[in-house]
């Protein structure tokens, strides 16, 4: 049956479509472009690129499956979800060796499948059951060969009617509702060979379901079970997997549903619905822990938090207020179920939202005394934590003048408003607040391999930027560890060159002189520009780093002596420095 694409294309004054009719497959002389959408045979689902909301830059693309009729393109599968098109004009096609590849200007970026041996003579289809496969063409002709790949055995973080959950596939959810990225949370099947459901967290256990001994289970799994829905666990020559299908009946011909796991955490069933001219997915329900209160019961198991967030603790969104974090995180691979596990692990988060517009990052609010100057206060959305005895709720009746109740918000909002009047002019103190797990990775475990140098800080440093000194592009604090994180010196430091006979004929005359007057710029603008003026006292080879081009920049300033704004001379009273015998 044939189908239609449909390509769009924008210029300057106006847009425009141009229709053609196809094949419903995609060869090695007819791939998918940029602007093209293929249908399966009776136009149920769609596949095609498309871009996200926060895709940044514009022309990243994704490849992916939707229904038809769609309009905003909820992808039921994504193919790059980890690696997005950089380009302006991606395209599906068969490569040479049969295999499906997204290519962009001619060059191969990611190849889609990896089926091993496969004939040159294939093509890959999209059907009605939302399944796109690569098929092996029977002696060339029209007839189907055999399935070499098929994207039911690549499932995302949505499960459809006829694929398998095995114990070897899992569904992961995307980071949040605008990034497709894998999340947080993955849904399988128990490893140990229960029939159980298992939901991790970044590879911890975070729930299981009970022990799945019948197909009366479902009564007890779902609420508002669908009458026509028949799931069950069955075997086959590559072992046992998990499978519904859909019993259509009559009037129920456009009946369409699916599981996915979502990025907070939960199986949600949707529906798809059409009223009038409008079509969109509903959803059925959410699935939240079926274990009655209790953490384990009947094999059913979910995550215990610390004394001071149980059960009966809420969290609620406030808009548009103002608080001081002091501590965040700024990993892009991190969304908001990331950074309530954060806060939850720990008695003295009280407050936590996510950093970045696409809403991945964290900001953290720790309610330990200390107040980091670096971070101006953020308003927006954020989640508050407190047990219930004592959170404010904004719809219950407002307890009498001096209620501990109303005492306690009181002066909590007194600290925040003290603390964002303390951080008013601060702007230039800026820092990112990396947390101490990140400096950990990337430090490989604080590994002597990584090690550049050793020396101390002072906050007012912060105010010091020049071409001829070492950036600090961030902070991180740990207990009573103070960490100072700062640009990348690929060369090290300049004693490498100097003491190592194999490496100082690379530091001939020129390349000293050009050094020594970077180091003496760095000491003029200390000495004279800077707006906080100070005698550096430590000028020595292993306090000199050297960038990527070889220019010298200067580092560890905890000999430094620093001067107020109506200081012109000073006295240390001793003698400091470096002695070399």
């Amino acid at each position: 049956m044939a189908s239609l694409r449909i390509t769009s294309f924008m210029s300057l004054v106006f847009l425009s479509f141009s229709c053609s009719y196809a094949d419903e497959s995609i060869t090695n002389t007819q791939p998918l472009t940029t602007w093209e959408t293929i249908f399966s045979p009776n136009r149920i689902y769609a596949l095609g690129f498309f871009t996200t909301a926060t895709t940044s830059p514009s022309s990243s693309f994704y490849l992916g499956i939707w229904l038809s009729n769609d309009t905003q393109r909820q992808a039921v599968w994504v193919a790059n979800r980890e690696n997005p098109i950089q380009s302006s004009s991606p395209s599906l096609k068969i490569s040479n060796s049969g295999n499906l590849i997204i290519s962009s200007n001619g060059i191969t970026d990611i190849c889609i499948t990896n089926a091993t041996g496969t004939s040159t003579n294939t093509s890959a289809k999209l059907l009605d059951n939302g399944n796109l496969v690569l098929l092996e063409e029977a002696n060339g002709d029209s007839i189907e060969g055999r399935i070499l790949w098929q994207s039911f055995d690549h499932p995302t973080d949505t499960l459809l009617s006829g694929m398998k959950l095995r114990r070897t596939r899992f569904l992961t959810s995307w980071l949040n509702n605008k990034v497709p990225y894998p999340g947080a949370f993955t849904l399988g099947i128990d490893p140990n060979g229960a029939n159980q459901f298992v939901i991790w967290y970044r590879g911890g256990v975070h729930w299981k379901s009970r022990v799945w001994n019948s197909s009366e289970y479902v009564q007890g799994f779902f609420n508002n079970q669908p009458y026509n829905i028949h799931y069950r666990f069955e075997s086959d020559e590559d072992g046992k997997y998990f499978i519904y299908t859909i019993n259509q009946t009559a009037g129920d011909d456009n009946f369409i549903y699916k599981w996915a796991m979502t990025s907070s955490g939960q199986i949600s069933r949707d529906q798809w619905h059409t009223v009038g001219s409008s079509s969109f997915w509903s959803k059925v329900e959410k699935m939240n822990s079926p274990c009655n209160g209790t953490f384990e019961e009947d094999g059913c198991r979910r995550r215990a938090w610390p004394n001071c967030s149980d059960k009966n603790e809420n969290i609620f969104s406030k808009e548009k207020m103002t608080i001081n974090f002091n501590m965040y995180d700024i990993n892009s691979s991190i969304a908001l179920s990331d950074c309530e596990f954060t806060c939850r692990s720990s008695c003295s988060c009280i407050a936590y939202t996510t950093k970045n517009e696409d809403g991945t990052g964290c900001l953290f609010r720790y309610d330990n005394g200390r107040e980091i100057p670096y971070l101006p206060p953020y308003t927006g959305d954020f989640f508050i934590r407190a047990n219930s005895k004592n959170l404010l709720d904004p719809t219950a009746k407002k307890p009498e003048k001096g209620g501990r109740r109303e005492q306690s918000v009181l002066k909590l909002l007194i600290k925040m408003l003290e603390q964002s009047l303390s951080d008013i002019g601060k702007k230039d103190l800026e820092l990112p607040i990396f947390s101490f797990y990140n400096v950990l990775a990337a430090t490989d475990n604080f590994s002597v391999v990584n090690k550049l140098a050793e020396g101390r800080l002072k906050t007012v440093y912060m105010k010091l930027q020049h071409n001829n000194l070492v950036k600090l592009t961030g902070t991180c604090f740990h207990g009573e560890e103070k960490i100072s994180i700062y640009e990348i010196m690929p060369n090290k430091s300049l004693d490498l060159f100097h003491f190592d006979p194999t490496k100082q004929e690379i530091l001939d005359w020129e390349k000293c002189s050009y050094k020594i007057d970077g180091i003496a710029q760095g000491l003029l603008y200390l000495h004279k520009h800077s707006r906080v003026i100070g005698i550096y006292r430590d000028v020595k080879a292993t306090n000199i780093f050297l960038n990527g081009d070889m220019n010298p920049k200067i580092l560890d300033f905890g000999m430094a002596r620093m001067f107020s704004g109506n200081e012109s001379k000073a006295n240390t009273n001793r003698v400091v420095g470096t002695w070399y015998n």
